[in-house]
């Protein structure tokens, strides 16, 4: 018995009830299966785009918990995604990021990378620049990690920054370093500006009109103790995703995560083959491009990235599980209104199915709609089985 639970960022929308024609298998699942809320402690403090919802996920909520720091360690998840964490290795990470800052009137507003149309090469070449510069601080930086950059360094460090994902638009002088280390952050990133300011990669940029990449940025200060990196959470699976921090968390809980460095689109294509080879017990597929969409206001791109998904991913997942007993579970990780701003909400949507339930004739459906029904906890949406007494 299989179980696939994909999870994807801004696929619903609370503002549009409108989207049936969208994602028919999803309204096909409801109907055939099991529907309801997934719900969500609204206890935690990392925002969506920091994976807050993978948290509870991977049962990993407590441990976070109860192991706070000033900045969710973003940078340690990221570089553990990469298997670069030695058990000896007490460093404290961040993630780097390479943006655009703009002025308006008397502000200087971020512009988010996805915009400025970086390329891997030019952020390899920047980054290498930065880590002269930066390395008689004591810091080192990593350009080899493919989608995303990591800086480190051996000292203790303490600082409040806020994550590039959720800064479009938004005043650099509102969001800058704070905390006990947070001066030393902000001095880094003066330093950066003027490195990144000098190269001949944004002075090319700007003479071809392209935006020159003028503004380094550090979210996810932080470490995590060693004997968080070596919990015994013992789950059998795969987690496929195209964020390092999601890679991260699940490498933490014990799944292999395989990290897709290209597009959803490409990624898309490989699933069917992975299905057929991989019997493992768990797969946990994690798509974003809805949220991002959305975040930047491309609803008719949404829509169609909505289209896309179920098509493309969802209607021939339903055809890949074979056995009687597979189980295919689909959840909305925070609703695109939310722009991936914030708490997430306390409750969104899931549906799940038997391949069973799948083969149903229209005549037998309950035809439920997608979150009628009863509330369920995260770790139940992603335990193999059967997901609620009497779902058969």
């Amino acid at each position: 018995m299989r179980s696939v639970v994909v999870i994807i960022d801004g696929w619903t929308d609370a503002y549009d009830d409108d989207t049936a024609d969208l994602r028919p298998t999803w309204y096909r699942l409801a109907a055939v299966g099991t529907t309801g809320l997934v719900q969500w402690s609204s206890q935690l403090v990392w925002y969506p785009e920091e994976s807050c919802h993978w948290l509870e996920l991977f049962s990993l909520d407590k441990v976070f918990t109860a192991n706070h720091q000033a900045d969710p360690p973003l940078g340690w998840l990221q570089a553990h995604a990469f298997d670069k964490i030695r058990s000896e290795d007490g460093r404290t990470w961040c993630r780097l990021h390479l943006t655009h800052l703009y002025q308006q009137r008397d502000e200087l507003l971020f512009m988010s990378p996805w915009r400025t149309g970086q390329t891997a090469d030019e952020c390899q070449e920047l980054a290498k620049a930065l880590a002269n510069e930066w390395q008689q601080d004591g810091w080192v930086v990593d350009a080899t990690v493919g989608n995303g950059l990591l800086l480190s360094t051996q000292q203790a460090f303490r600082a409040r920054t806020a994550p590039l994902e959720r800064l479009e638009r938004q005043s650099l002088a509102d969001h800058l370093p704070s905390g006990r280390d947070g001066g030393l952050l902000r001095r880094l990133l003066v330093t950066g500006q003027m490195v990144l300011n000098r190269h001949t990669i944004n002075r090319y940029r700007s003479a071809s009109g392209r935006m020159p990449l003028n503004t380094p940025w550090l979210s996810g200060v932080g470490a995590v103790t060693n004997h968080l990196a070596a919990l015994p959470l013992n789950n059998s699976g795969r987690c496929w995703t195209t964020d390092p921090v999601v890679a991260g968390l699940a490498r933490l809980a014990g799944y292999r995560p395989i990290l897709w460095t290209a597009e959803e689109d490409e990624m898309a294509h490989h699933l069917g083959r992975m299905i057929q080879d991989d019997r493992h017990s768990r797969l946990v597929i994690h798509l974003t491009t809805p949220a991002l969409l959305a975040r930047h206001g491309l609803r008719q791109q949404w829509r169609e990235r909505v289209a896309w998904v179920d098509r493309m991913v969802l209607q021939p997942l339903t055809g890949l599980l074979d056995s009687d007993h597979d189980r295919l579970t689909v959840c909305s990780g925070y609703t695109a209104d939310e722009h991936g701003l914030g708490l997430p909400s306390v409750a969104v949507p899931y549906v799940s199915a038997t391949s069973r339930q799948m083969q149903r004739r229209s005549f037998f459906w309950q035809r439920n709609k997608p979150g009628q029904g009863n509330a369920v906890s995260p770790a139940l949406l992603m335990r193999p089985g059967p997901f609620t007494l009497g779902d058969e």
